[in-house]
Order: structure tokens, then C-alpha cells, then sequence
């Protein structure tokens, strides 16, 4: 175990490590740092949840399609193809996709905020940020738990509390369910350590069963946290971790401590299987036990990628954000950095039981994190252990601790480390943390764009087509932004084109048109969302929606279509039709006779202020 400090710190840090209220000051700090999101509004899923779960017209269709307000499909057939024709989602969807998440106890917290305050951001902020100071203060008292009122806690929660990969999931309402779930799990990790008798859990005479209540109440909290997210099942990798690592008792004694939380887990699980939750067919969306496989893939290429951005810069979603040119140097930068940290910190993992327990806590809940695409906002878990390895190695070279390389090179270049890594994460990322909590904001072109819509002529009862858009949610908001507003919904909506661009559109008759992508549709990971590209389209192949048929013309081999004609059931210029490309700030009305081409060389990307 790393040696608790015995240095001389400056008399203000001993008395901040060692007072009773530092998990109290850490949490507000914190909070303080997150509060300009209070004032940022809605944004993107936002507005859906608002719809959903309210009385307006459409939403009730639409939380049945969702099953819950963390989803996008429901593996149902019919469901998907009106999907289609309301444009939630785009005309290439598989019949079957399914990525419905069963977080009830996060739904039950957003349709507490429909009841009470439906219309106004800043309550809902507000509770947002009450999760977050309550999740820093038991991550506090879960260092202390290990070292006592020490400074290696406070370097530990300190880095936790202010670390920037926090901020994304704070600021957007529609993902406090990840600050909810870590909260819970850390709580029950919290009350198994403290239950252990070999930690003094069971001397006090006037509770003798302490030990047993802190391991039922335990077991309450991480049924809430897996209740609240999925994330939390990384919460079962520290307690194994805890079990293999830190404890002393005996072999038996020790699988008997775990057993119930594996019960609990495999309860948990077959729940969720039963409900029919999960993911399949989606790009970005892996489930481990419905696919282990495609899983297991993902996890090479994006656990470096999540580990990088829990101890660098830039954050991991930056990869999938990219242009595909660009990916295969942001995934050697991060195994580059990887490779760098696991030398750093082998070492000290080598030589210290905790050490070894944080490392583990954090590669199961990178590894678990990897279900989806890599975003900081999945970090709050792996936090944990990563800010615990930087304490103990940072407290290490002040104490020129055993472990340390022998030779000066290598131990000034670990000292050069050690410290850039604690800098980066006490000084710099609270300066980042307030622009992090607020970044959801940068989706702001895409409300106004909705605003533009709204403020345009009436579309009630008429068919809106997006020859293209830029983003997904440019369309699939659409709905919810006229419901929201009070305005007349149109009666269908289709997106029959997304990305950046190019694309060359041609009309090829009176109810026909020829989409042409010159570099396949797909191009970017962010853009698989609705398809896996394992399983894509062919030349020969026919889509079919209620109003529409694409026929795929062309495709690459790998099943990305090139070339697709797209027949409606009316004339196109019908007036009915409302045709639009939202490829610039705002959409913009469209029209083109036969034999009429339309170029998009570049789409606008849907972010700014």
C-alpha cells in the first residue's frame, strides 16, 4: 500500500486534507464550476423528452417507439417504418434495430421535471447539478475510506471533482442519467468497503451487525445505480477488483462477500432481457451479451481511445466526430499514450495491492464503456480508479517511494509524468469543466434552425422531405419542436440524405429522383447510428415506407450505397410536398424540374453558439 504522506504540504493544504468538511468544499467547487449550464436551455434529446413525456399532440406515439426516453428504436417492424415516415430516423434503418436502454429510476427524475416545471430549463439544470454535488462528496469519502483525511485523498477527489470529462453529461439534462447511476454505484461501492470487518467496520459494540446493514444497504444502492444507467455494471469490477486485490480474509470468504452482487448483477441482466432492452443493428450501439463478438471488436478500438481521453486531451469523441482521413492518427495518438501511461504506471500497479484495484475498476469500466461510441461523458466510473492511480503515483515520487525506477532518466521522466498528469487534472480541467458543462450548446444552430422552421410558412397536414441534412437531428426534431410550440405538426417528415457531402441530386421523372454520394453514404462512424455497417445495402436491394421506395443502384463493396432512386407516391411537385436541404444555417424551400440537377458540395457542420 502507498505510504500516507509524511512530507511537510503547506499548513493550508494539511488543514483542507484533513478537515471533516473537505468532501463538502470539493462538491461545491465542483458544482460552482458546472453552473453556467444552468443557464444554457434545451438541447437536442431535450426536446424529445419533453415531448414524450408531456400531453402534447404526438408524444405518447412517440414514447411508444422510444419504449422509454432513453431509446431510439424499439426492434418492432411497424414501429421503425413510421420511424421513417415522421423522420426520426432515416429511410436505411433495419427493420429490427433496437436500442432501447431501461434506466427507470433516471426516467422517474425527468418525469418528475415534466410534472413540475415542463417548460423551463434552468429547474431541470438545477437538479442535474444537485446529483453532481452529491456524487463528488461520496467520491471524496470513498478515497477517504481508503487513506483517511490525508493528501493523497485530497489529490484523488480532487482531480475527480473538477475533472473536465465530467462537465458534458452534468450540462445536458437528457444525460443526468449518467451522473444519477455513478452517484448510486460509487455509494454502494462506499458502504461494501466500509461493511468489511478487516477495515474496522464491525468493532463498534453498540452496532454489532453494522457490517451486515452496510452490505444490505449496499446492494439497495447498486440495484438503484443499474436501475438509473448500464454503466453501473462497472461498479461490479471494483468490487471483484476489491475482493481479489485489497482483502485478506480467506478464498471463501471472499467469493461469499461477492456472490450476492454476481446474483444481483445476473438478476439485473435477465430483467433487462426479458423487457427486450438492449442494442442490435446499430453502428455505434453494441450490446456485450447480445453480440460478444462485434463487442469484443469494439472494445480494441475504443478502449484506447476512452483512456486516452480520461488522462489527455483532445476528448475521445473528437474520433468518431472526425473525418475518416483523420482517424488513424487520433487512434496511434491514443495508443501511443496508452502505451506511455501503461509504463508509467506498471511499476507502481506491480508493487501496490490498491494500485492493482484501481487499474482493474478502471479497465472494466473502460471496457464497458466501449457498448458505445467513445465520449468522455462515460468516464464518471473509470474516473475512479484513474484519478486514484495518479494520487498514489503522484504521492510516490514526493516520497521517493520504492517502486520508482532506478535509473535517472527513467525516474525524471516518471516524475515529468506524474506531474503533468496531476497538473493537468488540478489546474488546467477546471478551466475546461465550465466550457465542457456548457458544450452541449454548440448544438445551438440546429434550434435555430427549427426556430427558422417554425417561423416559416405553416406545414400542417403536409409532407416535409429533406432532399439532405446535415445531422440526424435536424429532422428527427422536427416533431417535437412543432408539438412544443403549439404549431399544427406536419403529417410526415423523410430525410433521404445525410452528411457532409458531396451528394448529387437528379429528378429522373414525375414521382422519381436520383441521389448520388460519390463517396457512399456512412462515411463517417458518427453517421452508423441507424445501420451496421457489416450489414449494409447492395445494388438490387428495395427499401420500402409507407409514401416511399428507394432502390439501392450502387454501392461500394462493402455495402455503403452510392447511387439510390428514391419513388414516392405522388408527384413530387405535389402540393403537398414541402421540399427542403438544411446543408447551411436554416433549411431552405426546394424545388427542380425533371431532367434538374442539385449539388451539395459540403454541408455546414450543426455546431457553433
Amino acid at each position: 500500500m502507498a505510504k500516507v504522506s509524511s512530507g511537510h504540504p503547506p499548513p493550508w493544504i494539511s488543514r483542507l486534507a484533513t478537515g471533516r468538511k473537505l468532501p463538502i468544499w470539493l462538491a461545491i467547487v465542483a458544482t460552482l464550476l458546472v453552473s453556467p449550464s444552468l443557464f444554457i436551455g434545451f438541447h437536442l434529446d431535450d426536446l424529445a423528452h419533453r415531448h414524450m413525456l408531456s400531453s402534447r399532440p404526438g408524444g405518447s406515439e412517440l414514447l411508444a417507439a422510444y419504449e422509454s426516453p432513453f431509446g431510439i428504436a424499439n426492434g418492432d417492424a411497424e414501429s421503425i417504418r413510421w420511424q421513417i415516415t415522421k423522420g426520426l430516423c432515416p429511410w436505411w434503418t433495419p427493420d429490427d434495430l433496437l436500442i432501447s436502454l431501461w434506466r427507470p429510476v433516471s426516467e422517474a427524475t425527468h418525469r418528475l421535471d415534466a410534472a413540475l416545471w415542463p417548460d423551463t430549463a434552468w429547474p431541470m439544470h438545477a437538479q442535474s447539478l444537485l446529483w453532481f454535488f452529491l456524487l463528488v462528496g461520496v467520491a471524496c469519502l470513498l478515497y477517504r475510506a481508503f487513506w483517511g483525511a490525508t493528501t493523497l485523498t485530497l489529490v484523488a477527489a480532487g482531480c475527480y471533482a473538477v475533472d473536465h470529462t465530467h462537465g458534458f453529461a452534468v450540462g445536458w439534462i437528457a444525460n443526468r442519467n449518467a451522473v444519477i447511476a455513478a452517484f448510486f454505484g460509487v455509494a454502494g461501492l462506499l458502504c461494501y468497503r466500509r461493511s468489511l470487518p478487516e477495515f474496522g467496520a464491525t468493532g463498534c459494540e453498540r452496532w454489532p451487525r453494522r457490517g451486515l446493514l452496510l452490505r444490505i444497504l449496499s446492494l439497495a444502492l447498486l440495484s438503484l445505480a443499474l436501475l438509473s444507467g448500464e454503466g453501473a455494471v462497472a461498479i461490479m469490477g471494483y468490487i471483484v477488483a476489491h475482493a481479489l486485490f485489497v482483502e485478506r480474509a480467506s478464498t471463501i470468504t471472499r467469493a461469499l462477500r461477492v456472490l450476492p452482487y454476481l446474483v444481483l448483477l445476473g438478476a439485473w441482466r435477465i430483467a433487462y432481457m426479458m423487457l427486450g432492452r438492449g442494442a442490435s443493428g446499430s453502428g455505434l450501439y453494441v450490446d456485450p451479451g447480445r453480440e460478444p463478438l462485434h463487442f469484443a471488436s469494439a472494445v480494441v478500438e475504443r478502449a484506447p481511445l476512452l483512456l486516452h481521453g480520461m488522462f489527455w486531451l483532445p476528448p475521445s469523441e473528437f474520433y468518431v466526430l472526425a473525418e475518416p482521413g483523420l482517424q488513424p492518427a487520433l487512434l496511434g495518438i491514443a495508443l501511443a499514450s496508452t502505451s506511455a501511461l501503461a509504463v508509467f504506471l506498471w511499476p507502481l500497479v506491480r508493487s501496490d495491492r490498491e494500485a492493482r484495484f484501481w487499474a482493474a475498476g478502471m479497465l472494466a469500466s473502460v471496457t464497458l464503456a466501449c457498448s458505445t461510441h467513445p465520449n468522455n461523458r462515460l468516464l464518471f466510473f473509470a474516473g475512479l480508479g484513474a484519478f486514484g492511480l495518479i494520487a498514489q503515483a503522484f504521492q510516490g515520487h514526493i516520497e521517493g517511494a520504492s517502486w520508482l525506477p532506478g535509473r535517472a532518466v527513467a525516474r525524471r521522466l516518471s516524475r515529468w509524468m506524474s506531474a503533468l498528469l496531476v497538473g493537468l487534472h488540478l489546474l488546467l480541467s477546471p478551466l475546461l469543466l465550465p466550457v465542457a458543462a456548457c458544450s452541449v450548446a454548440f448544438t445551438a444552430p440546429v434550434h435555430r434552425g427549427l426556430d427558422a422552421l417554425l417561423a416559416g410558412p405553416s406545414l400542417a397536414g403536409k409532407t416535409v422531405v429533406f432532399l439532405h441534412a446535415t445531422d440526424f437531428y435536424q429532422t428527427k426534431l422536427v416533431r417535437s419542436a412543432f408539438a412544443l410550440s403549439g404549431r399544427a405538426m406536419p403529417a410526415s417528415v423523410y430525410g433521404l440524405s445525410y452528411g457532409r457531402g458531396p451528394l448529387v441530386a437528379r429528378r429522373v421523372g414525375a414521382r422519381a429522383l436520383e441521389l448520388h454520394w460519390p463517396r457512399g453514404l456512412w462515411e463517417r462512424q458518427v453517421d452508423t447510428l441507424y445501420r451496421d455497417p457489416h450489414h449494409g445495402l447492395f445494388e438490387g436491394q428495395v427499401r420500402r415506407v409507407p409514401g416511399l421506395s428507394v432502390r439501392i443502384l450502387a454501392a461500394t463493396p462493402q455495402g455503403r450505397p452510392t447511387r439510390a432512386r428514391f419513388v414516392f407516391d405522388r408527384p413530387l411537385d405535389d402540393p403537398s410536398l414541402h421540399w427542403l436541404r438544411w446543408d447551411g444555417v436554416a433549411p431552405e424551400a426546394l424545388s427542380f424540374r425533371v431532367g434538374q440537377e442539385v449539388r451539395i458540395d459540403s454541408g455546414r457542420a450543426p455546431l457553433g453558439w
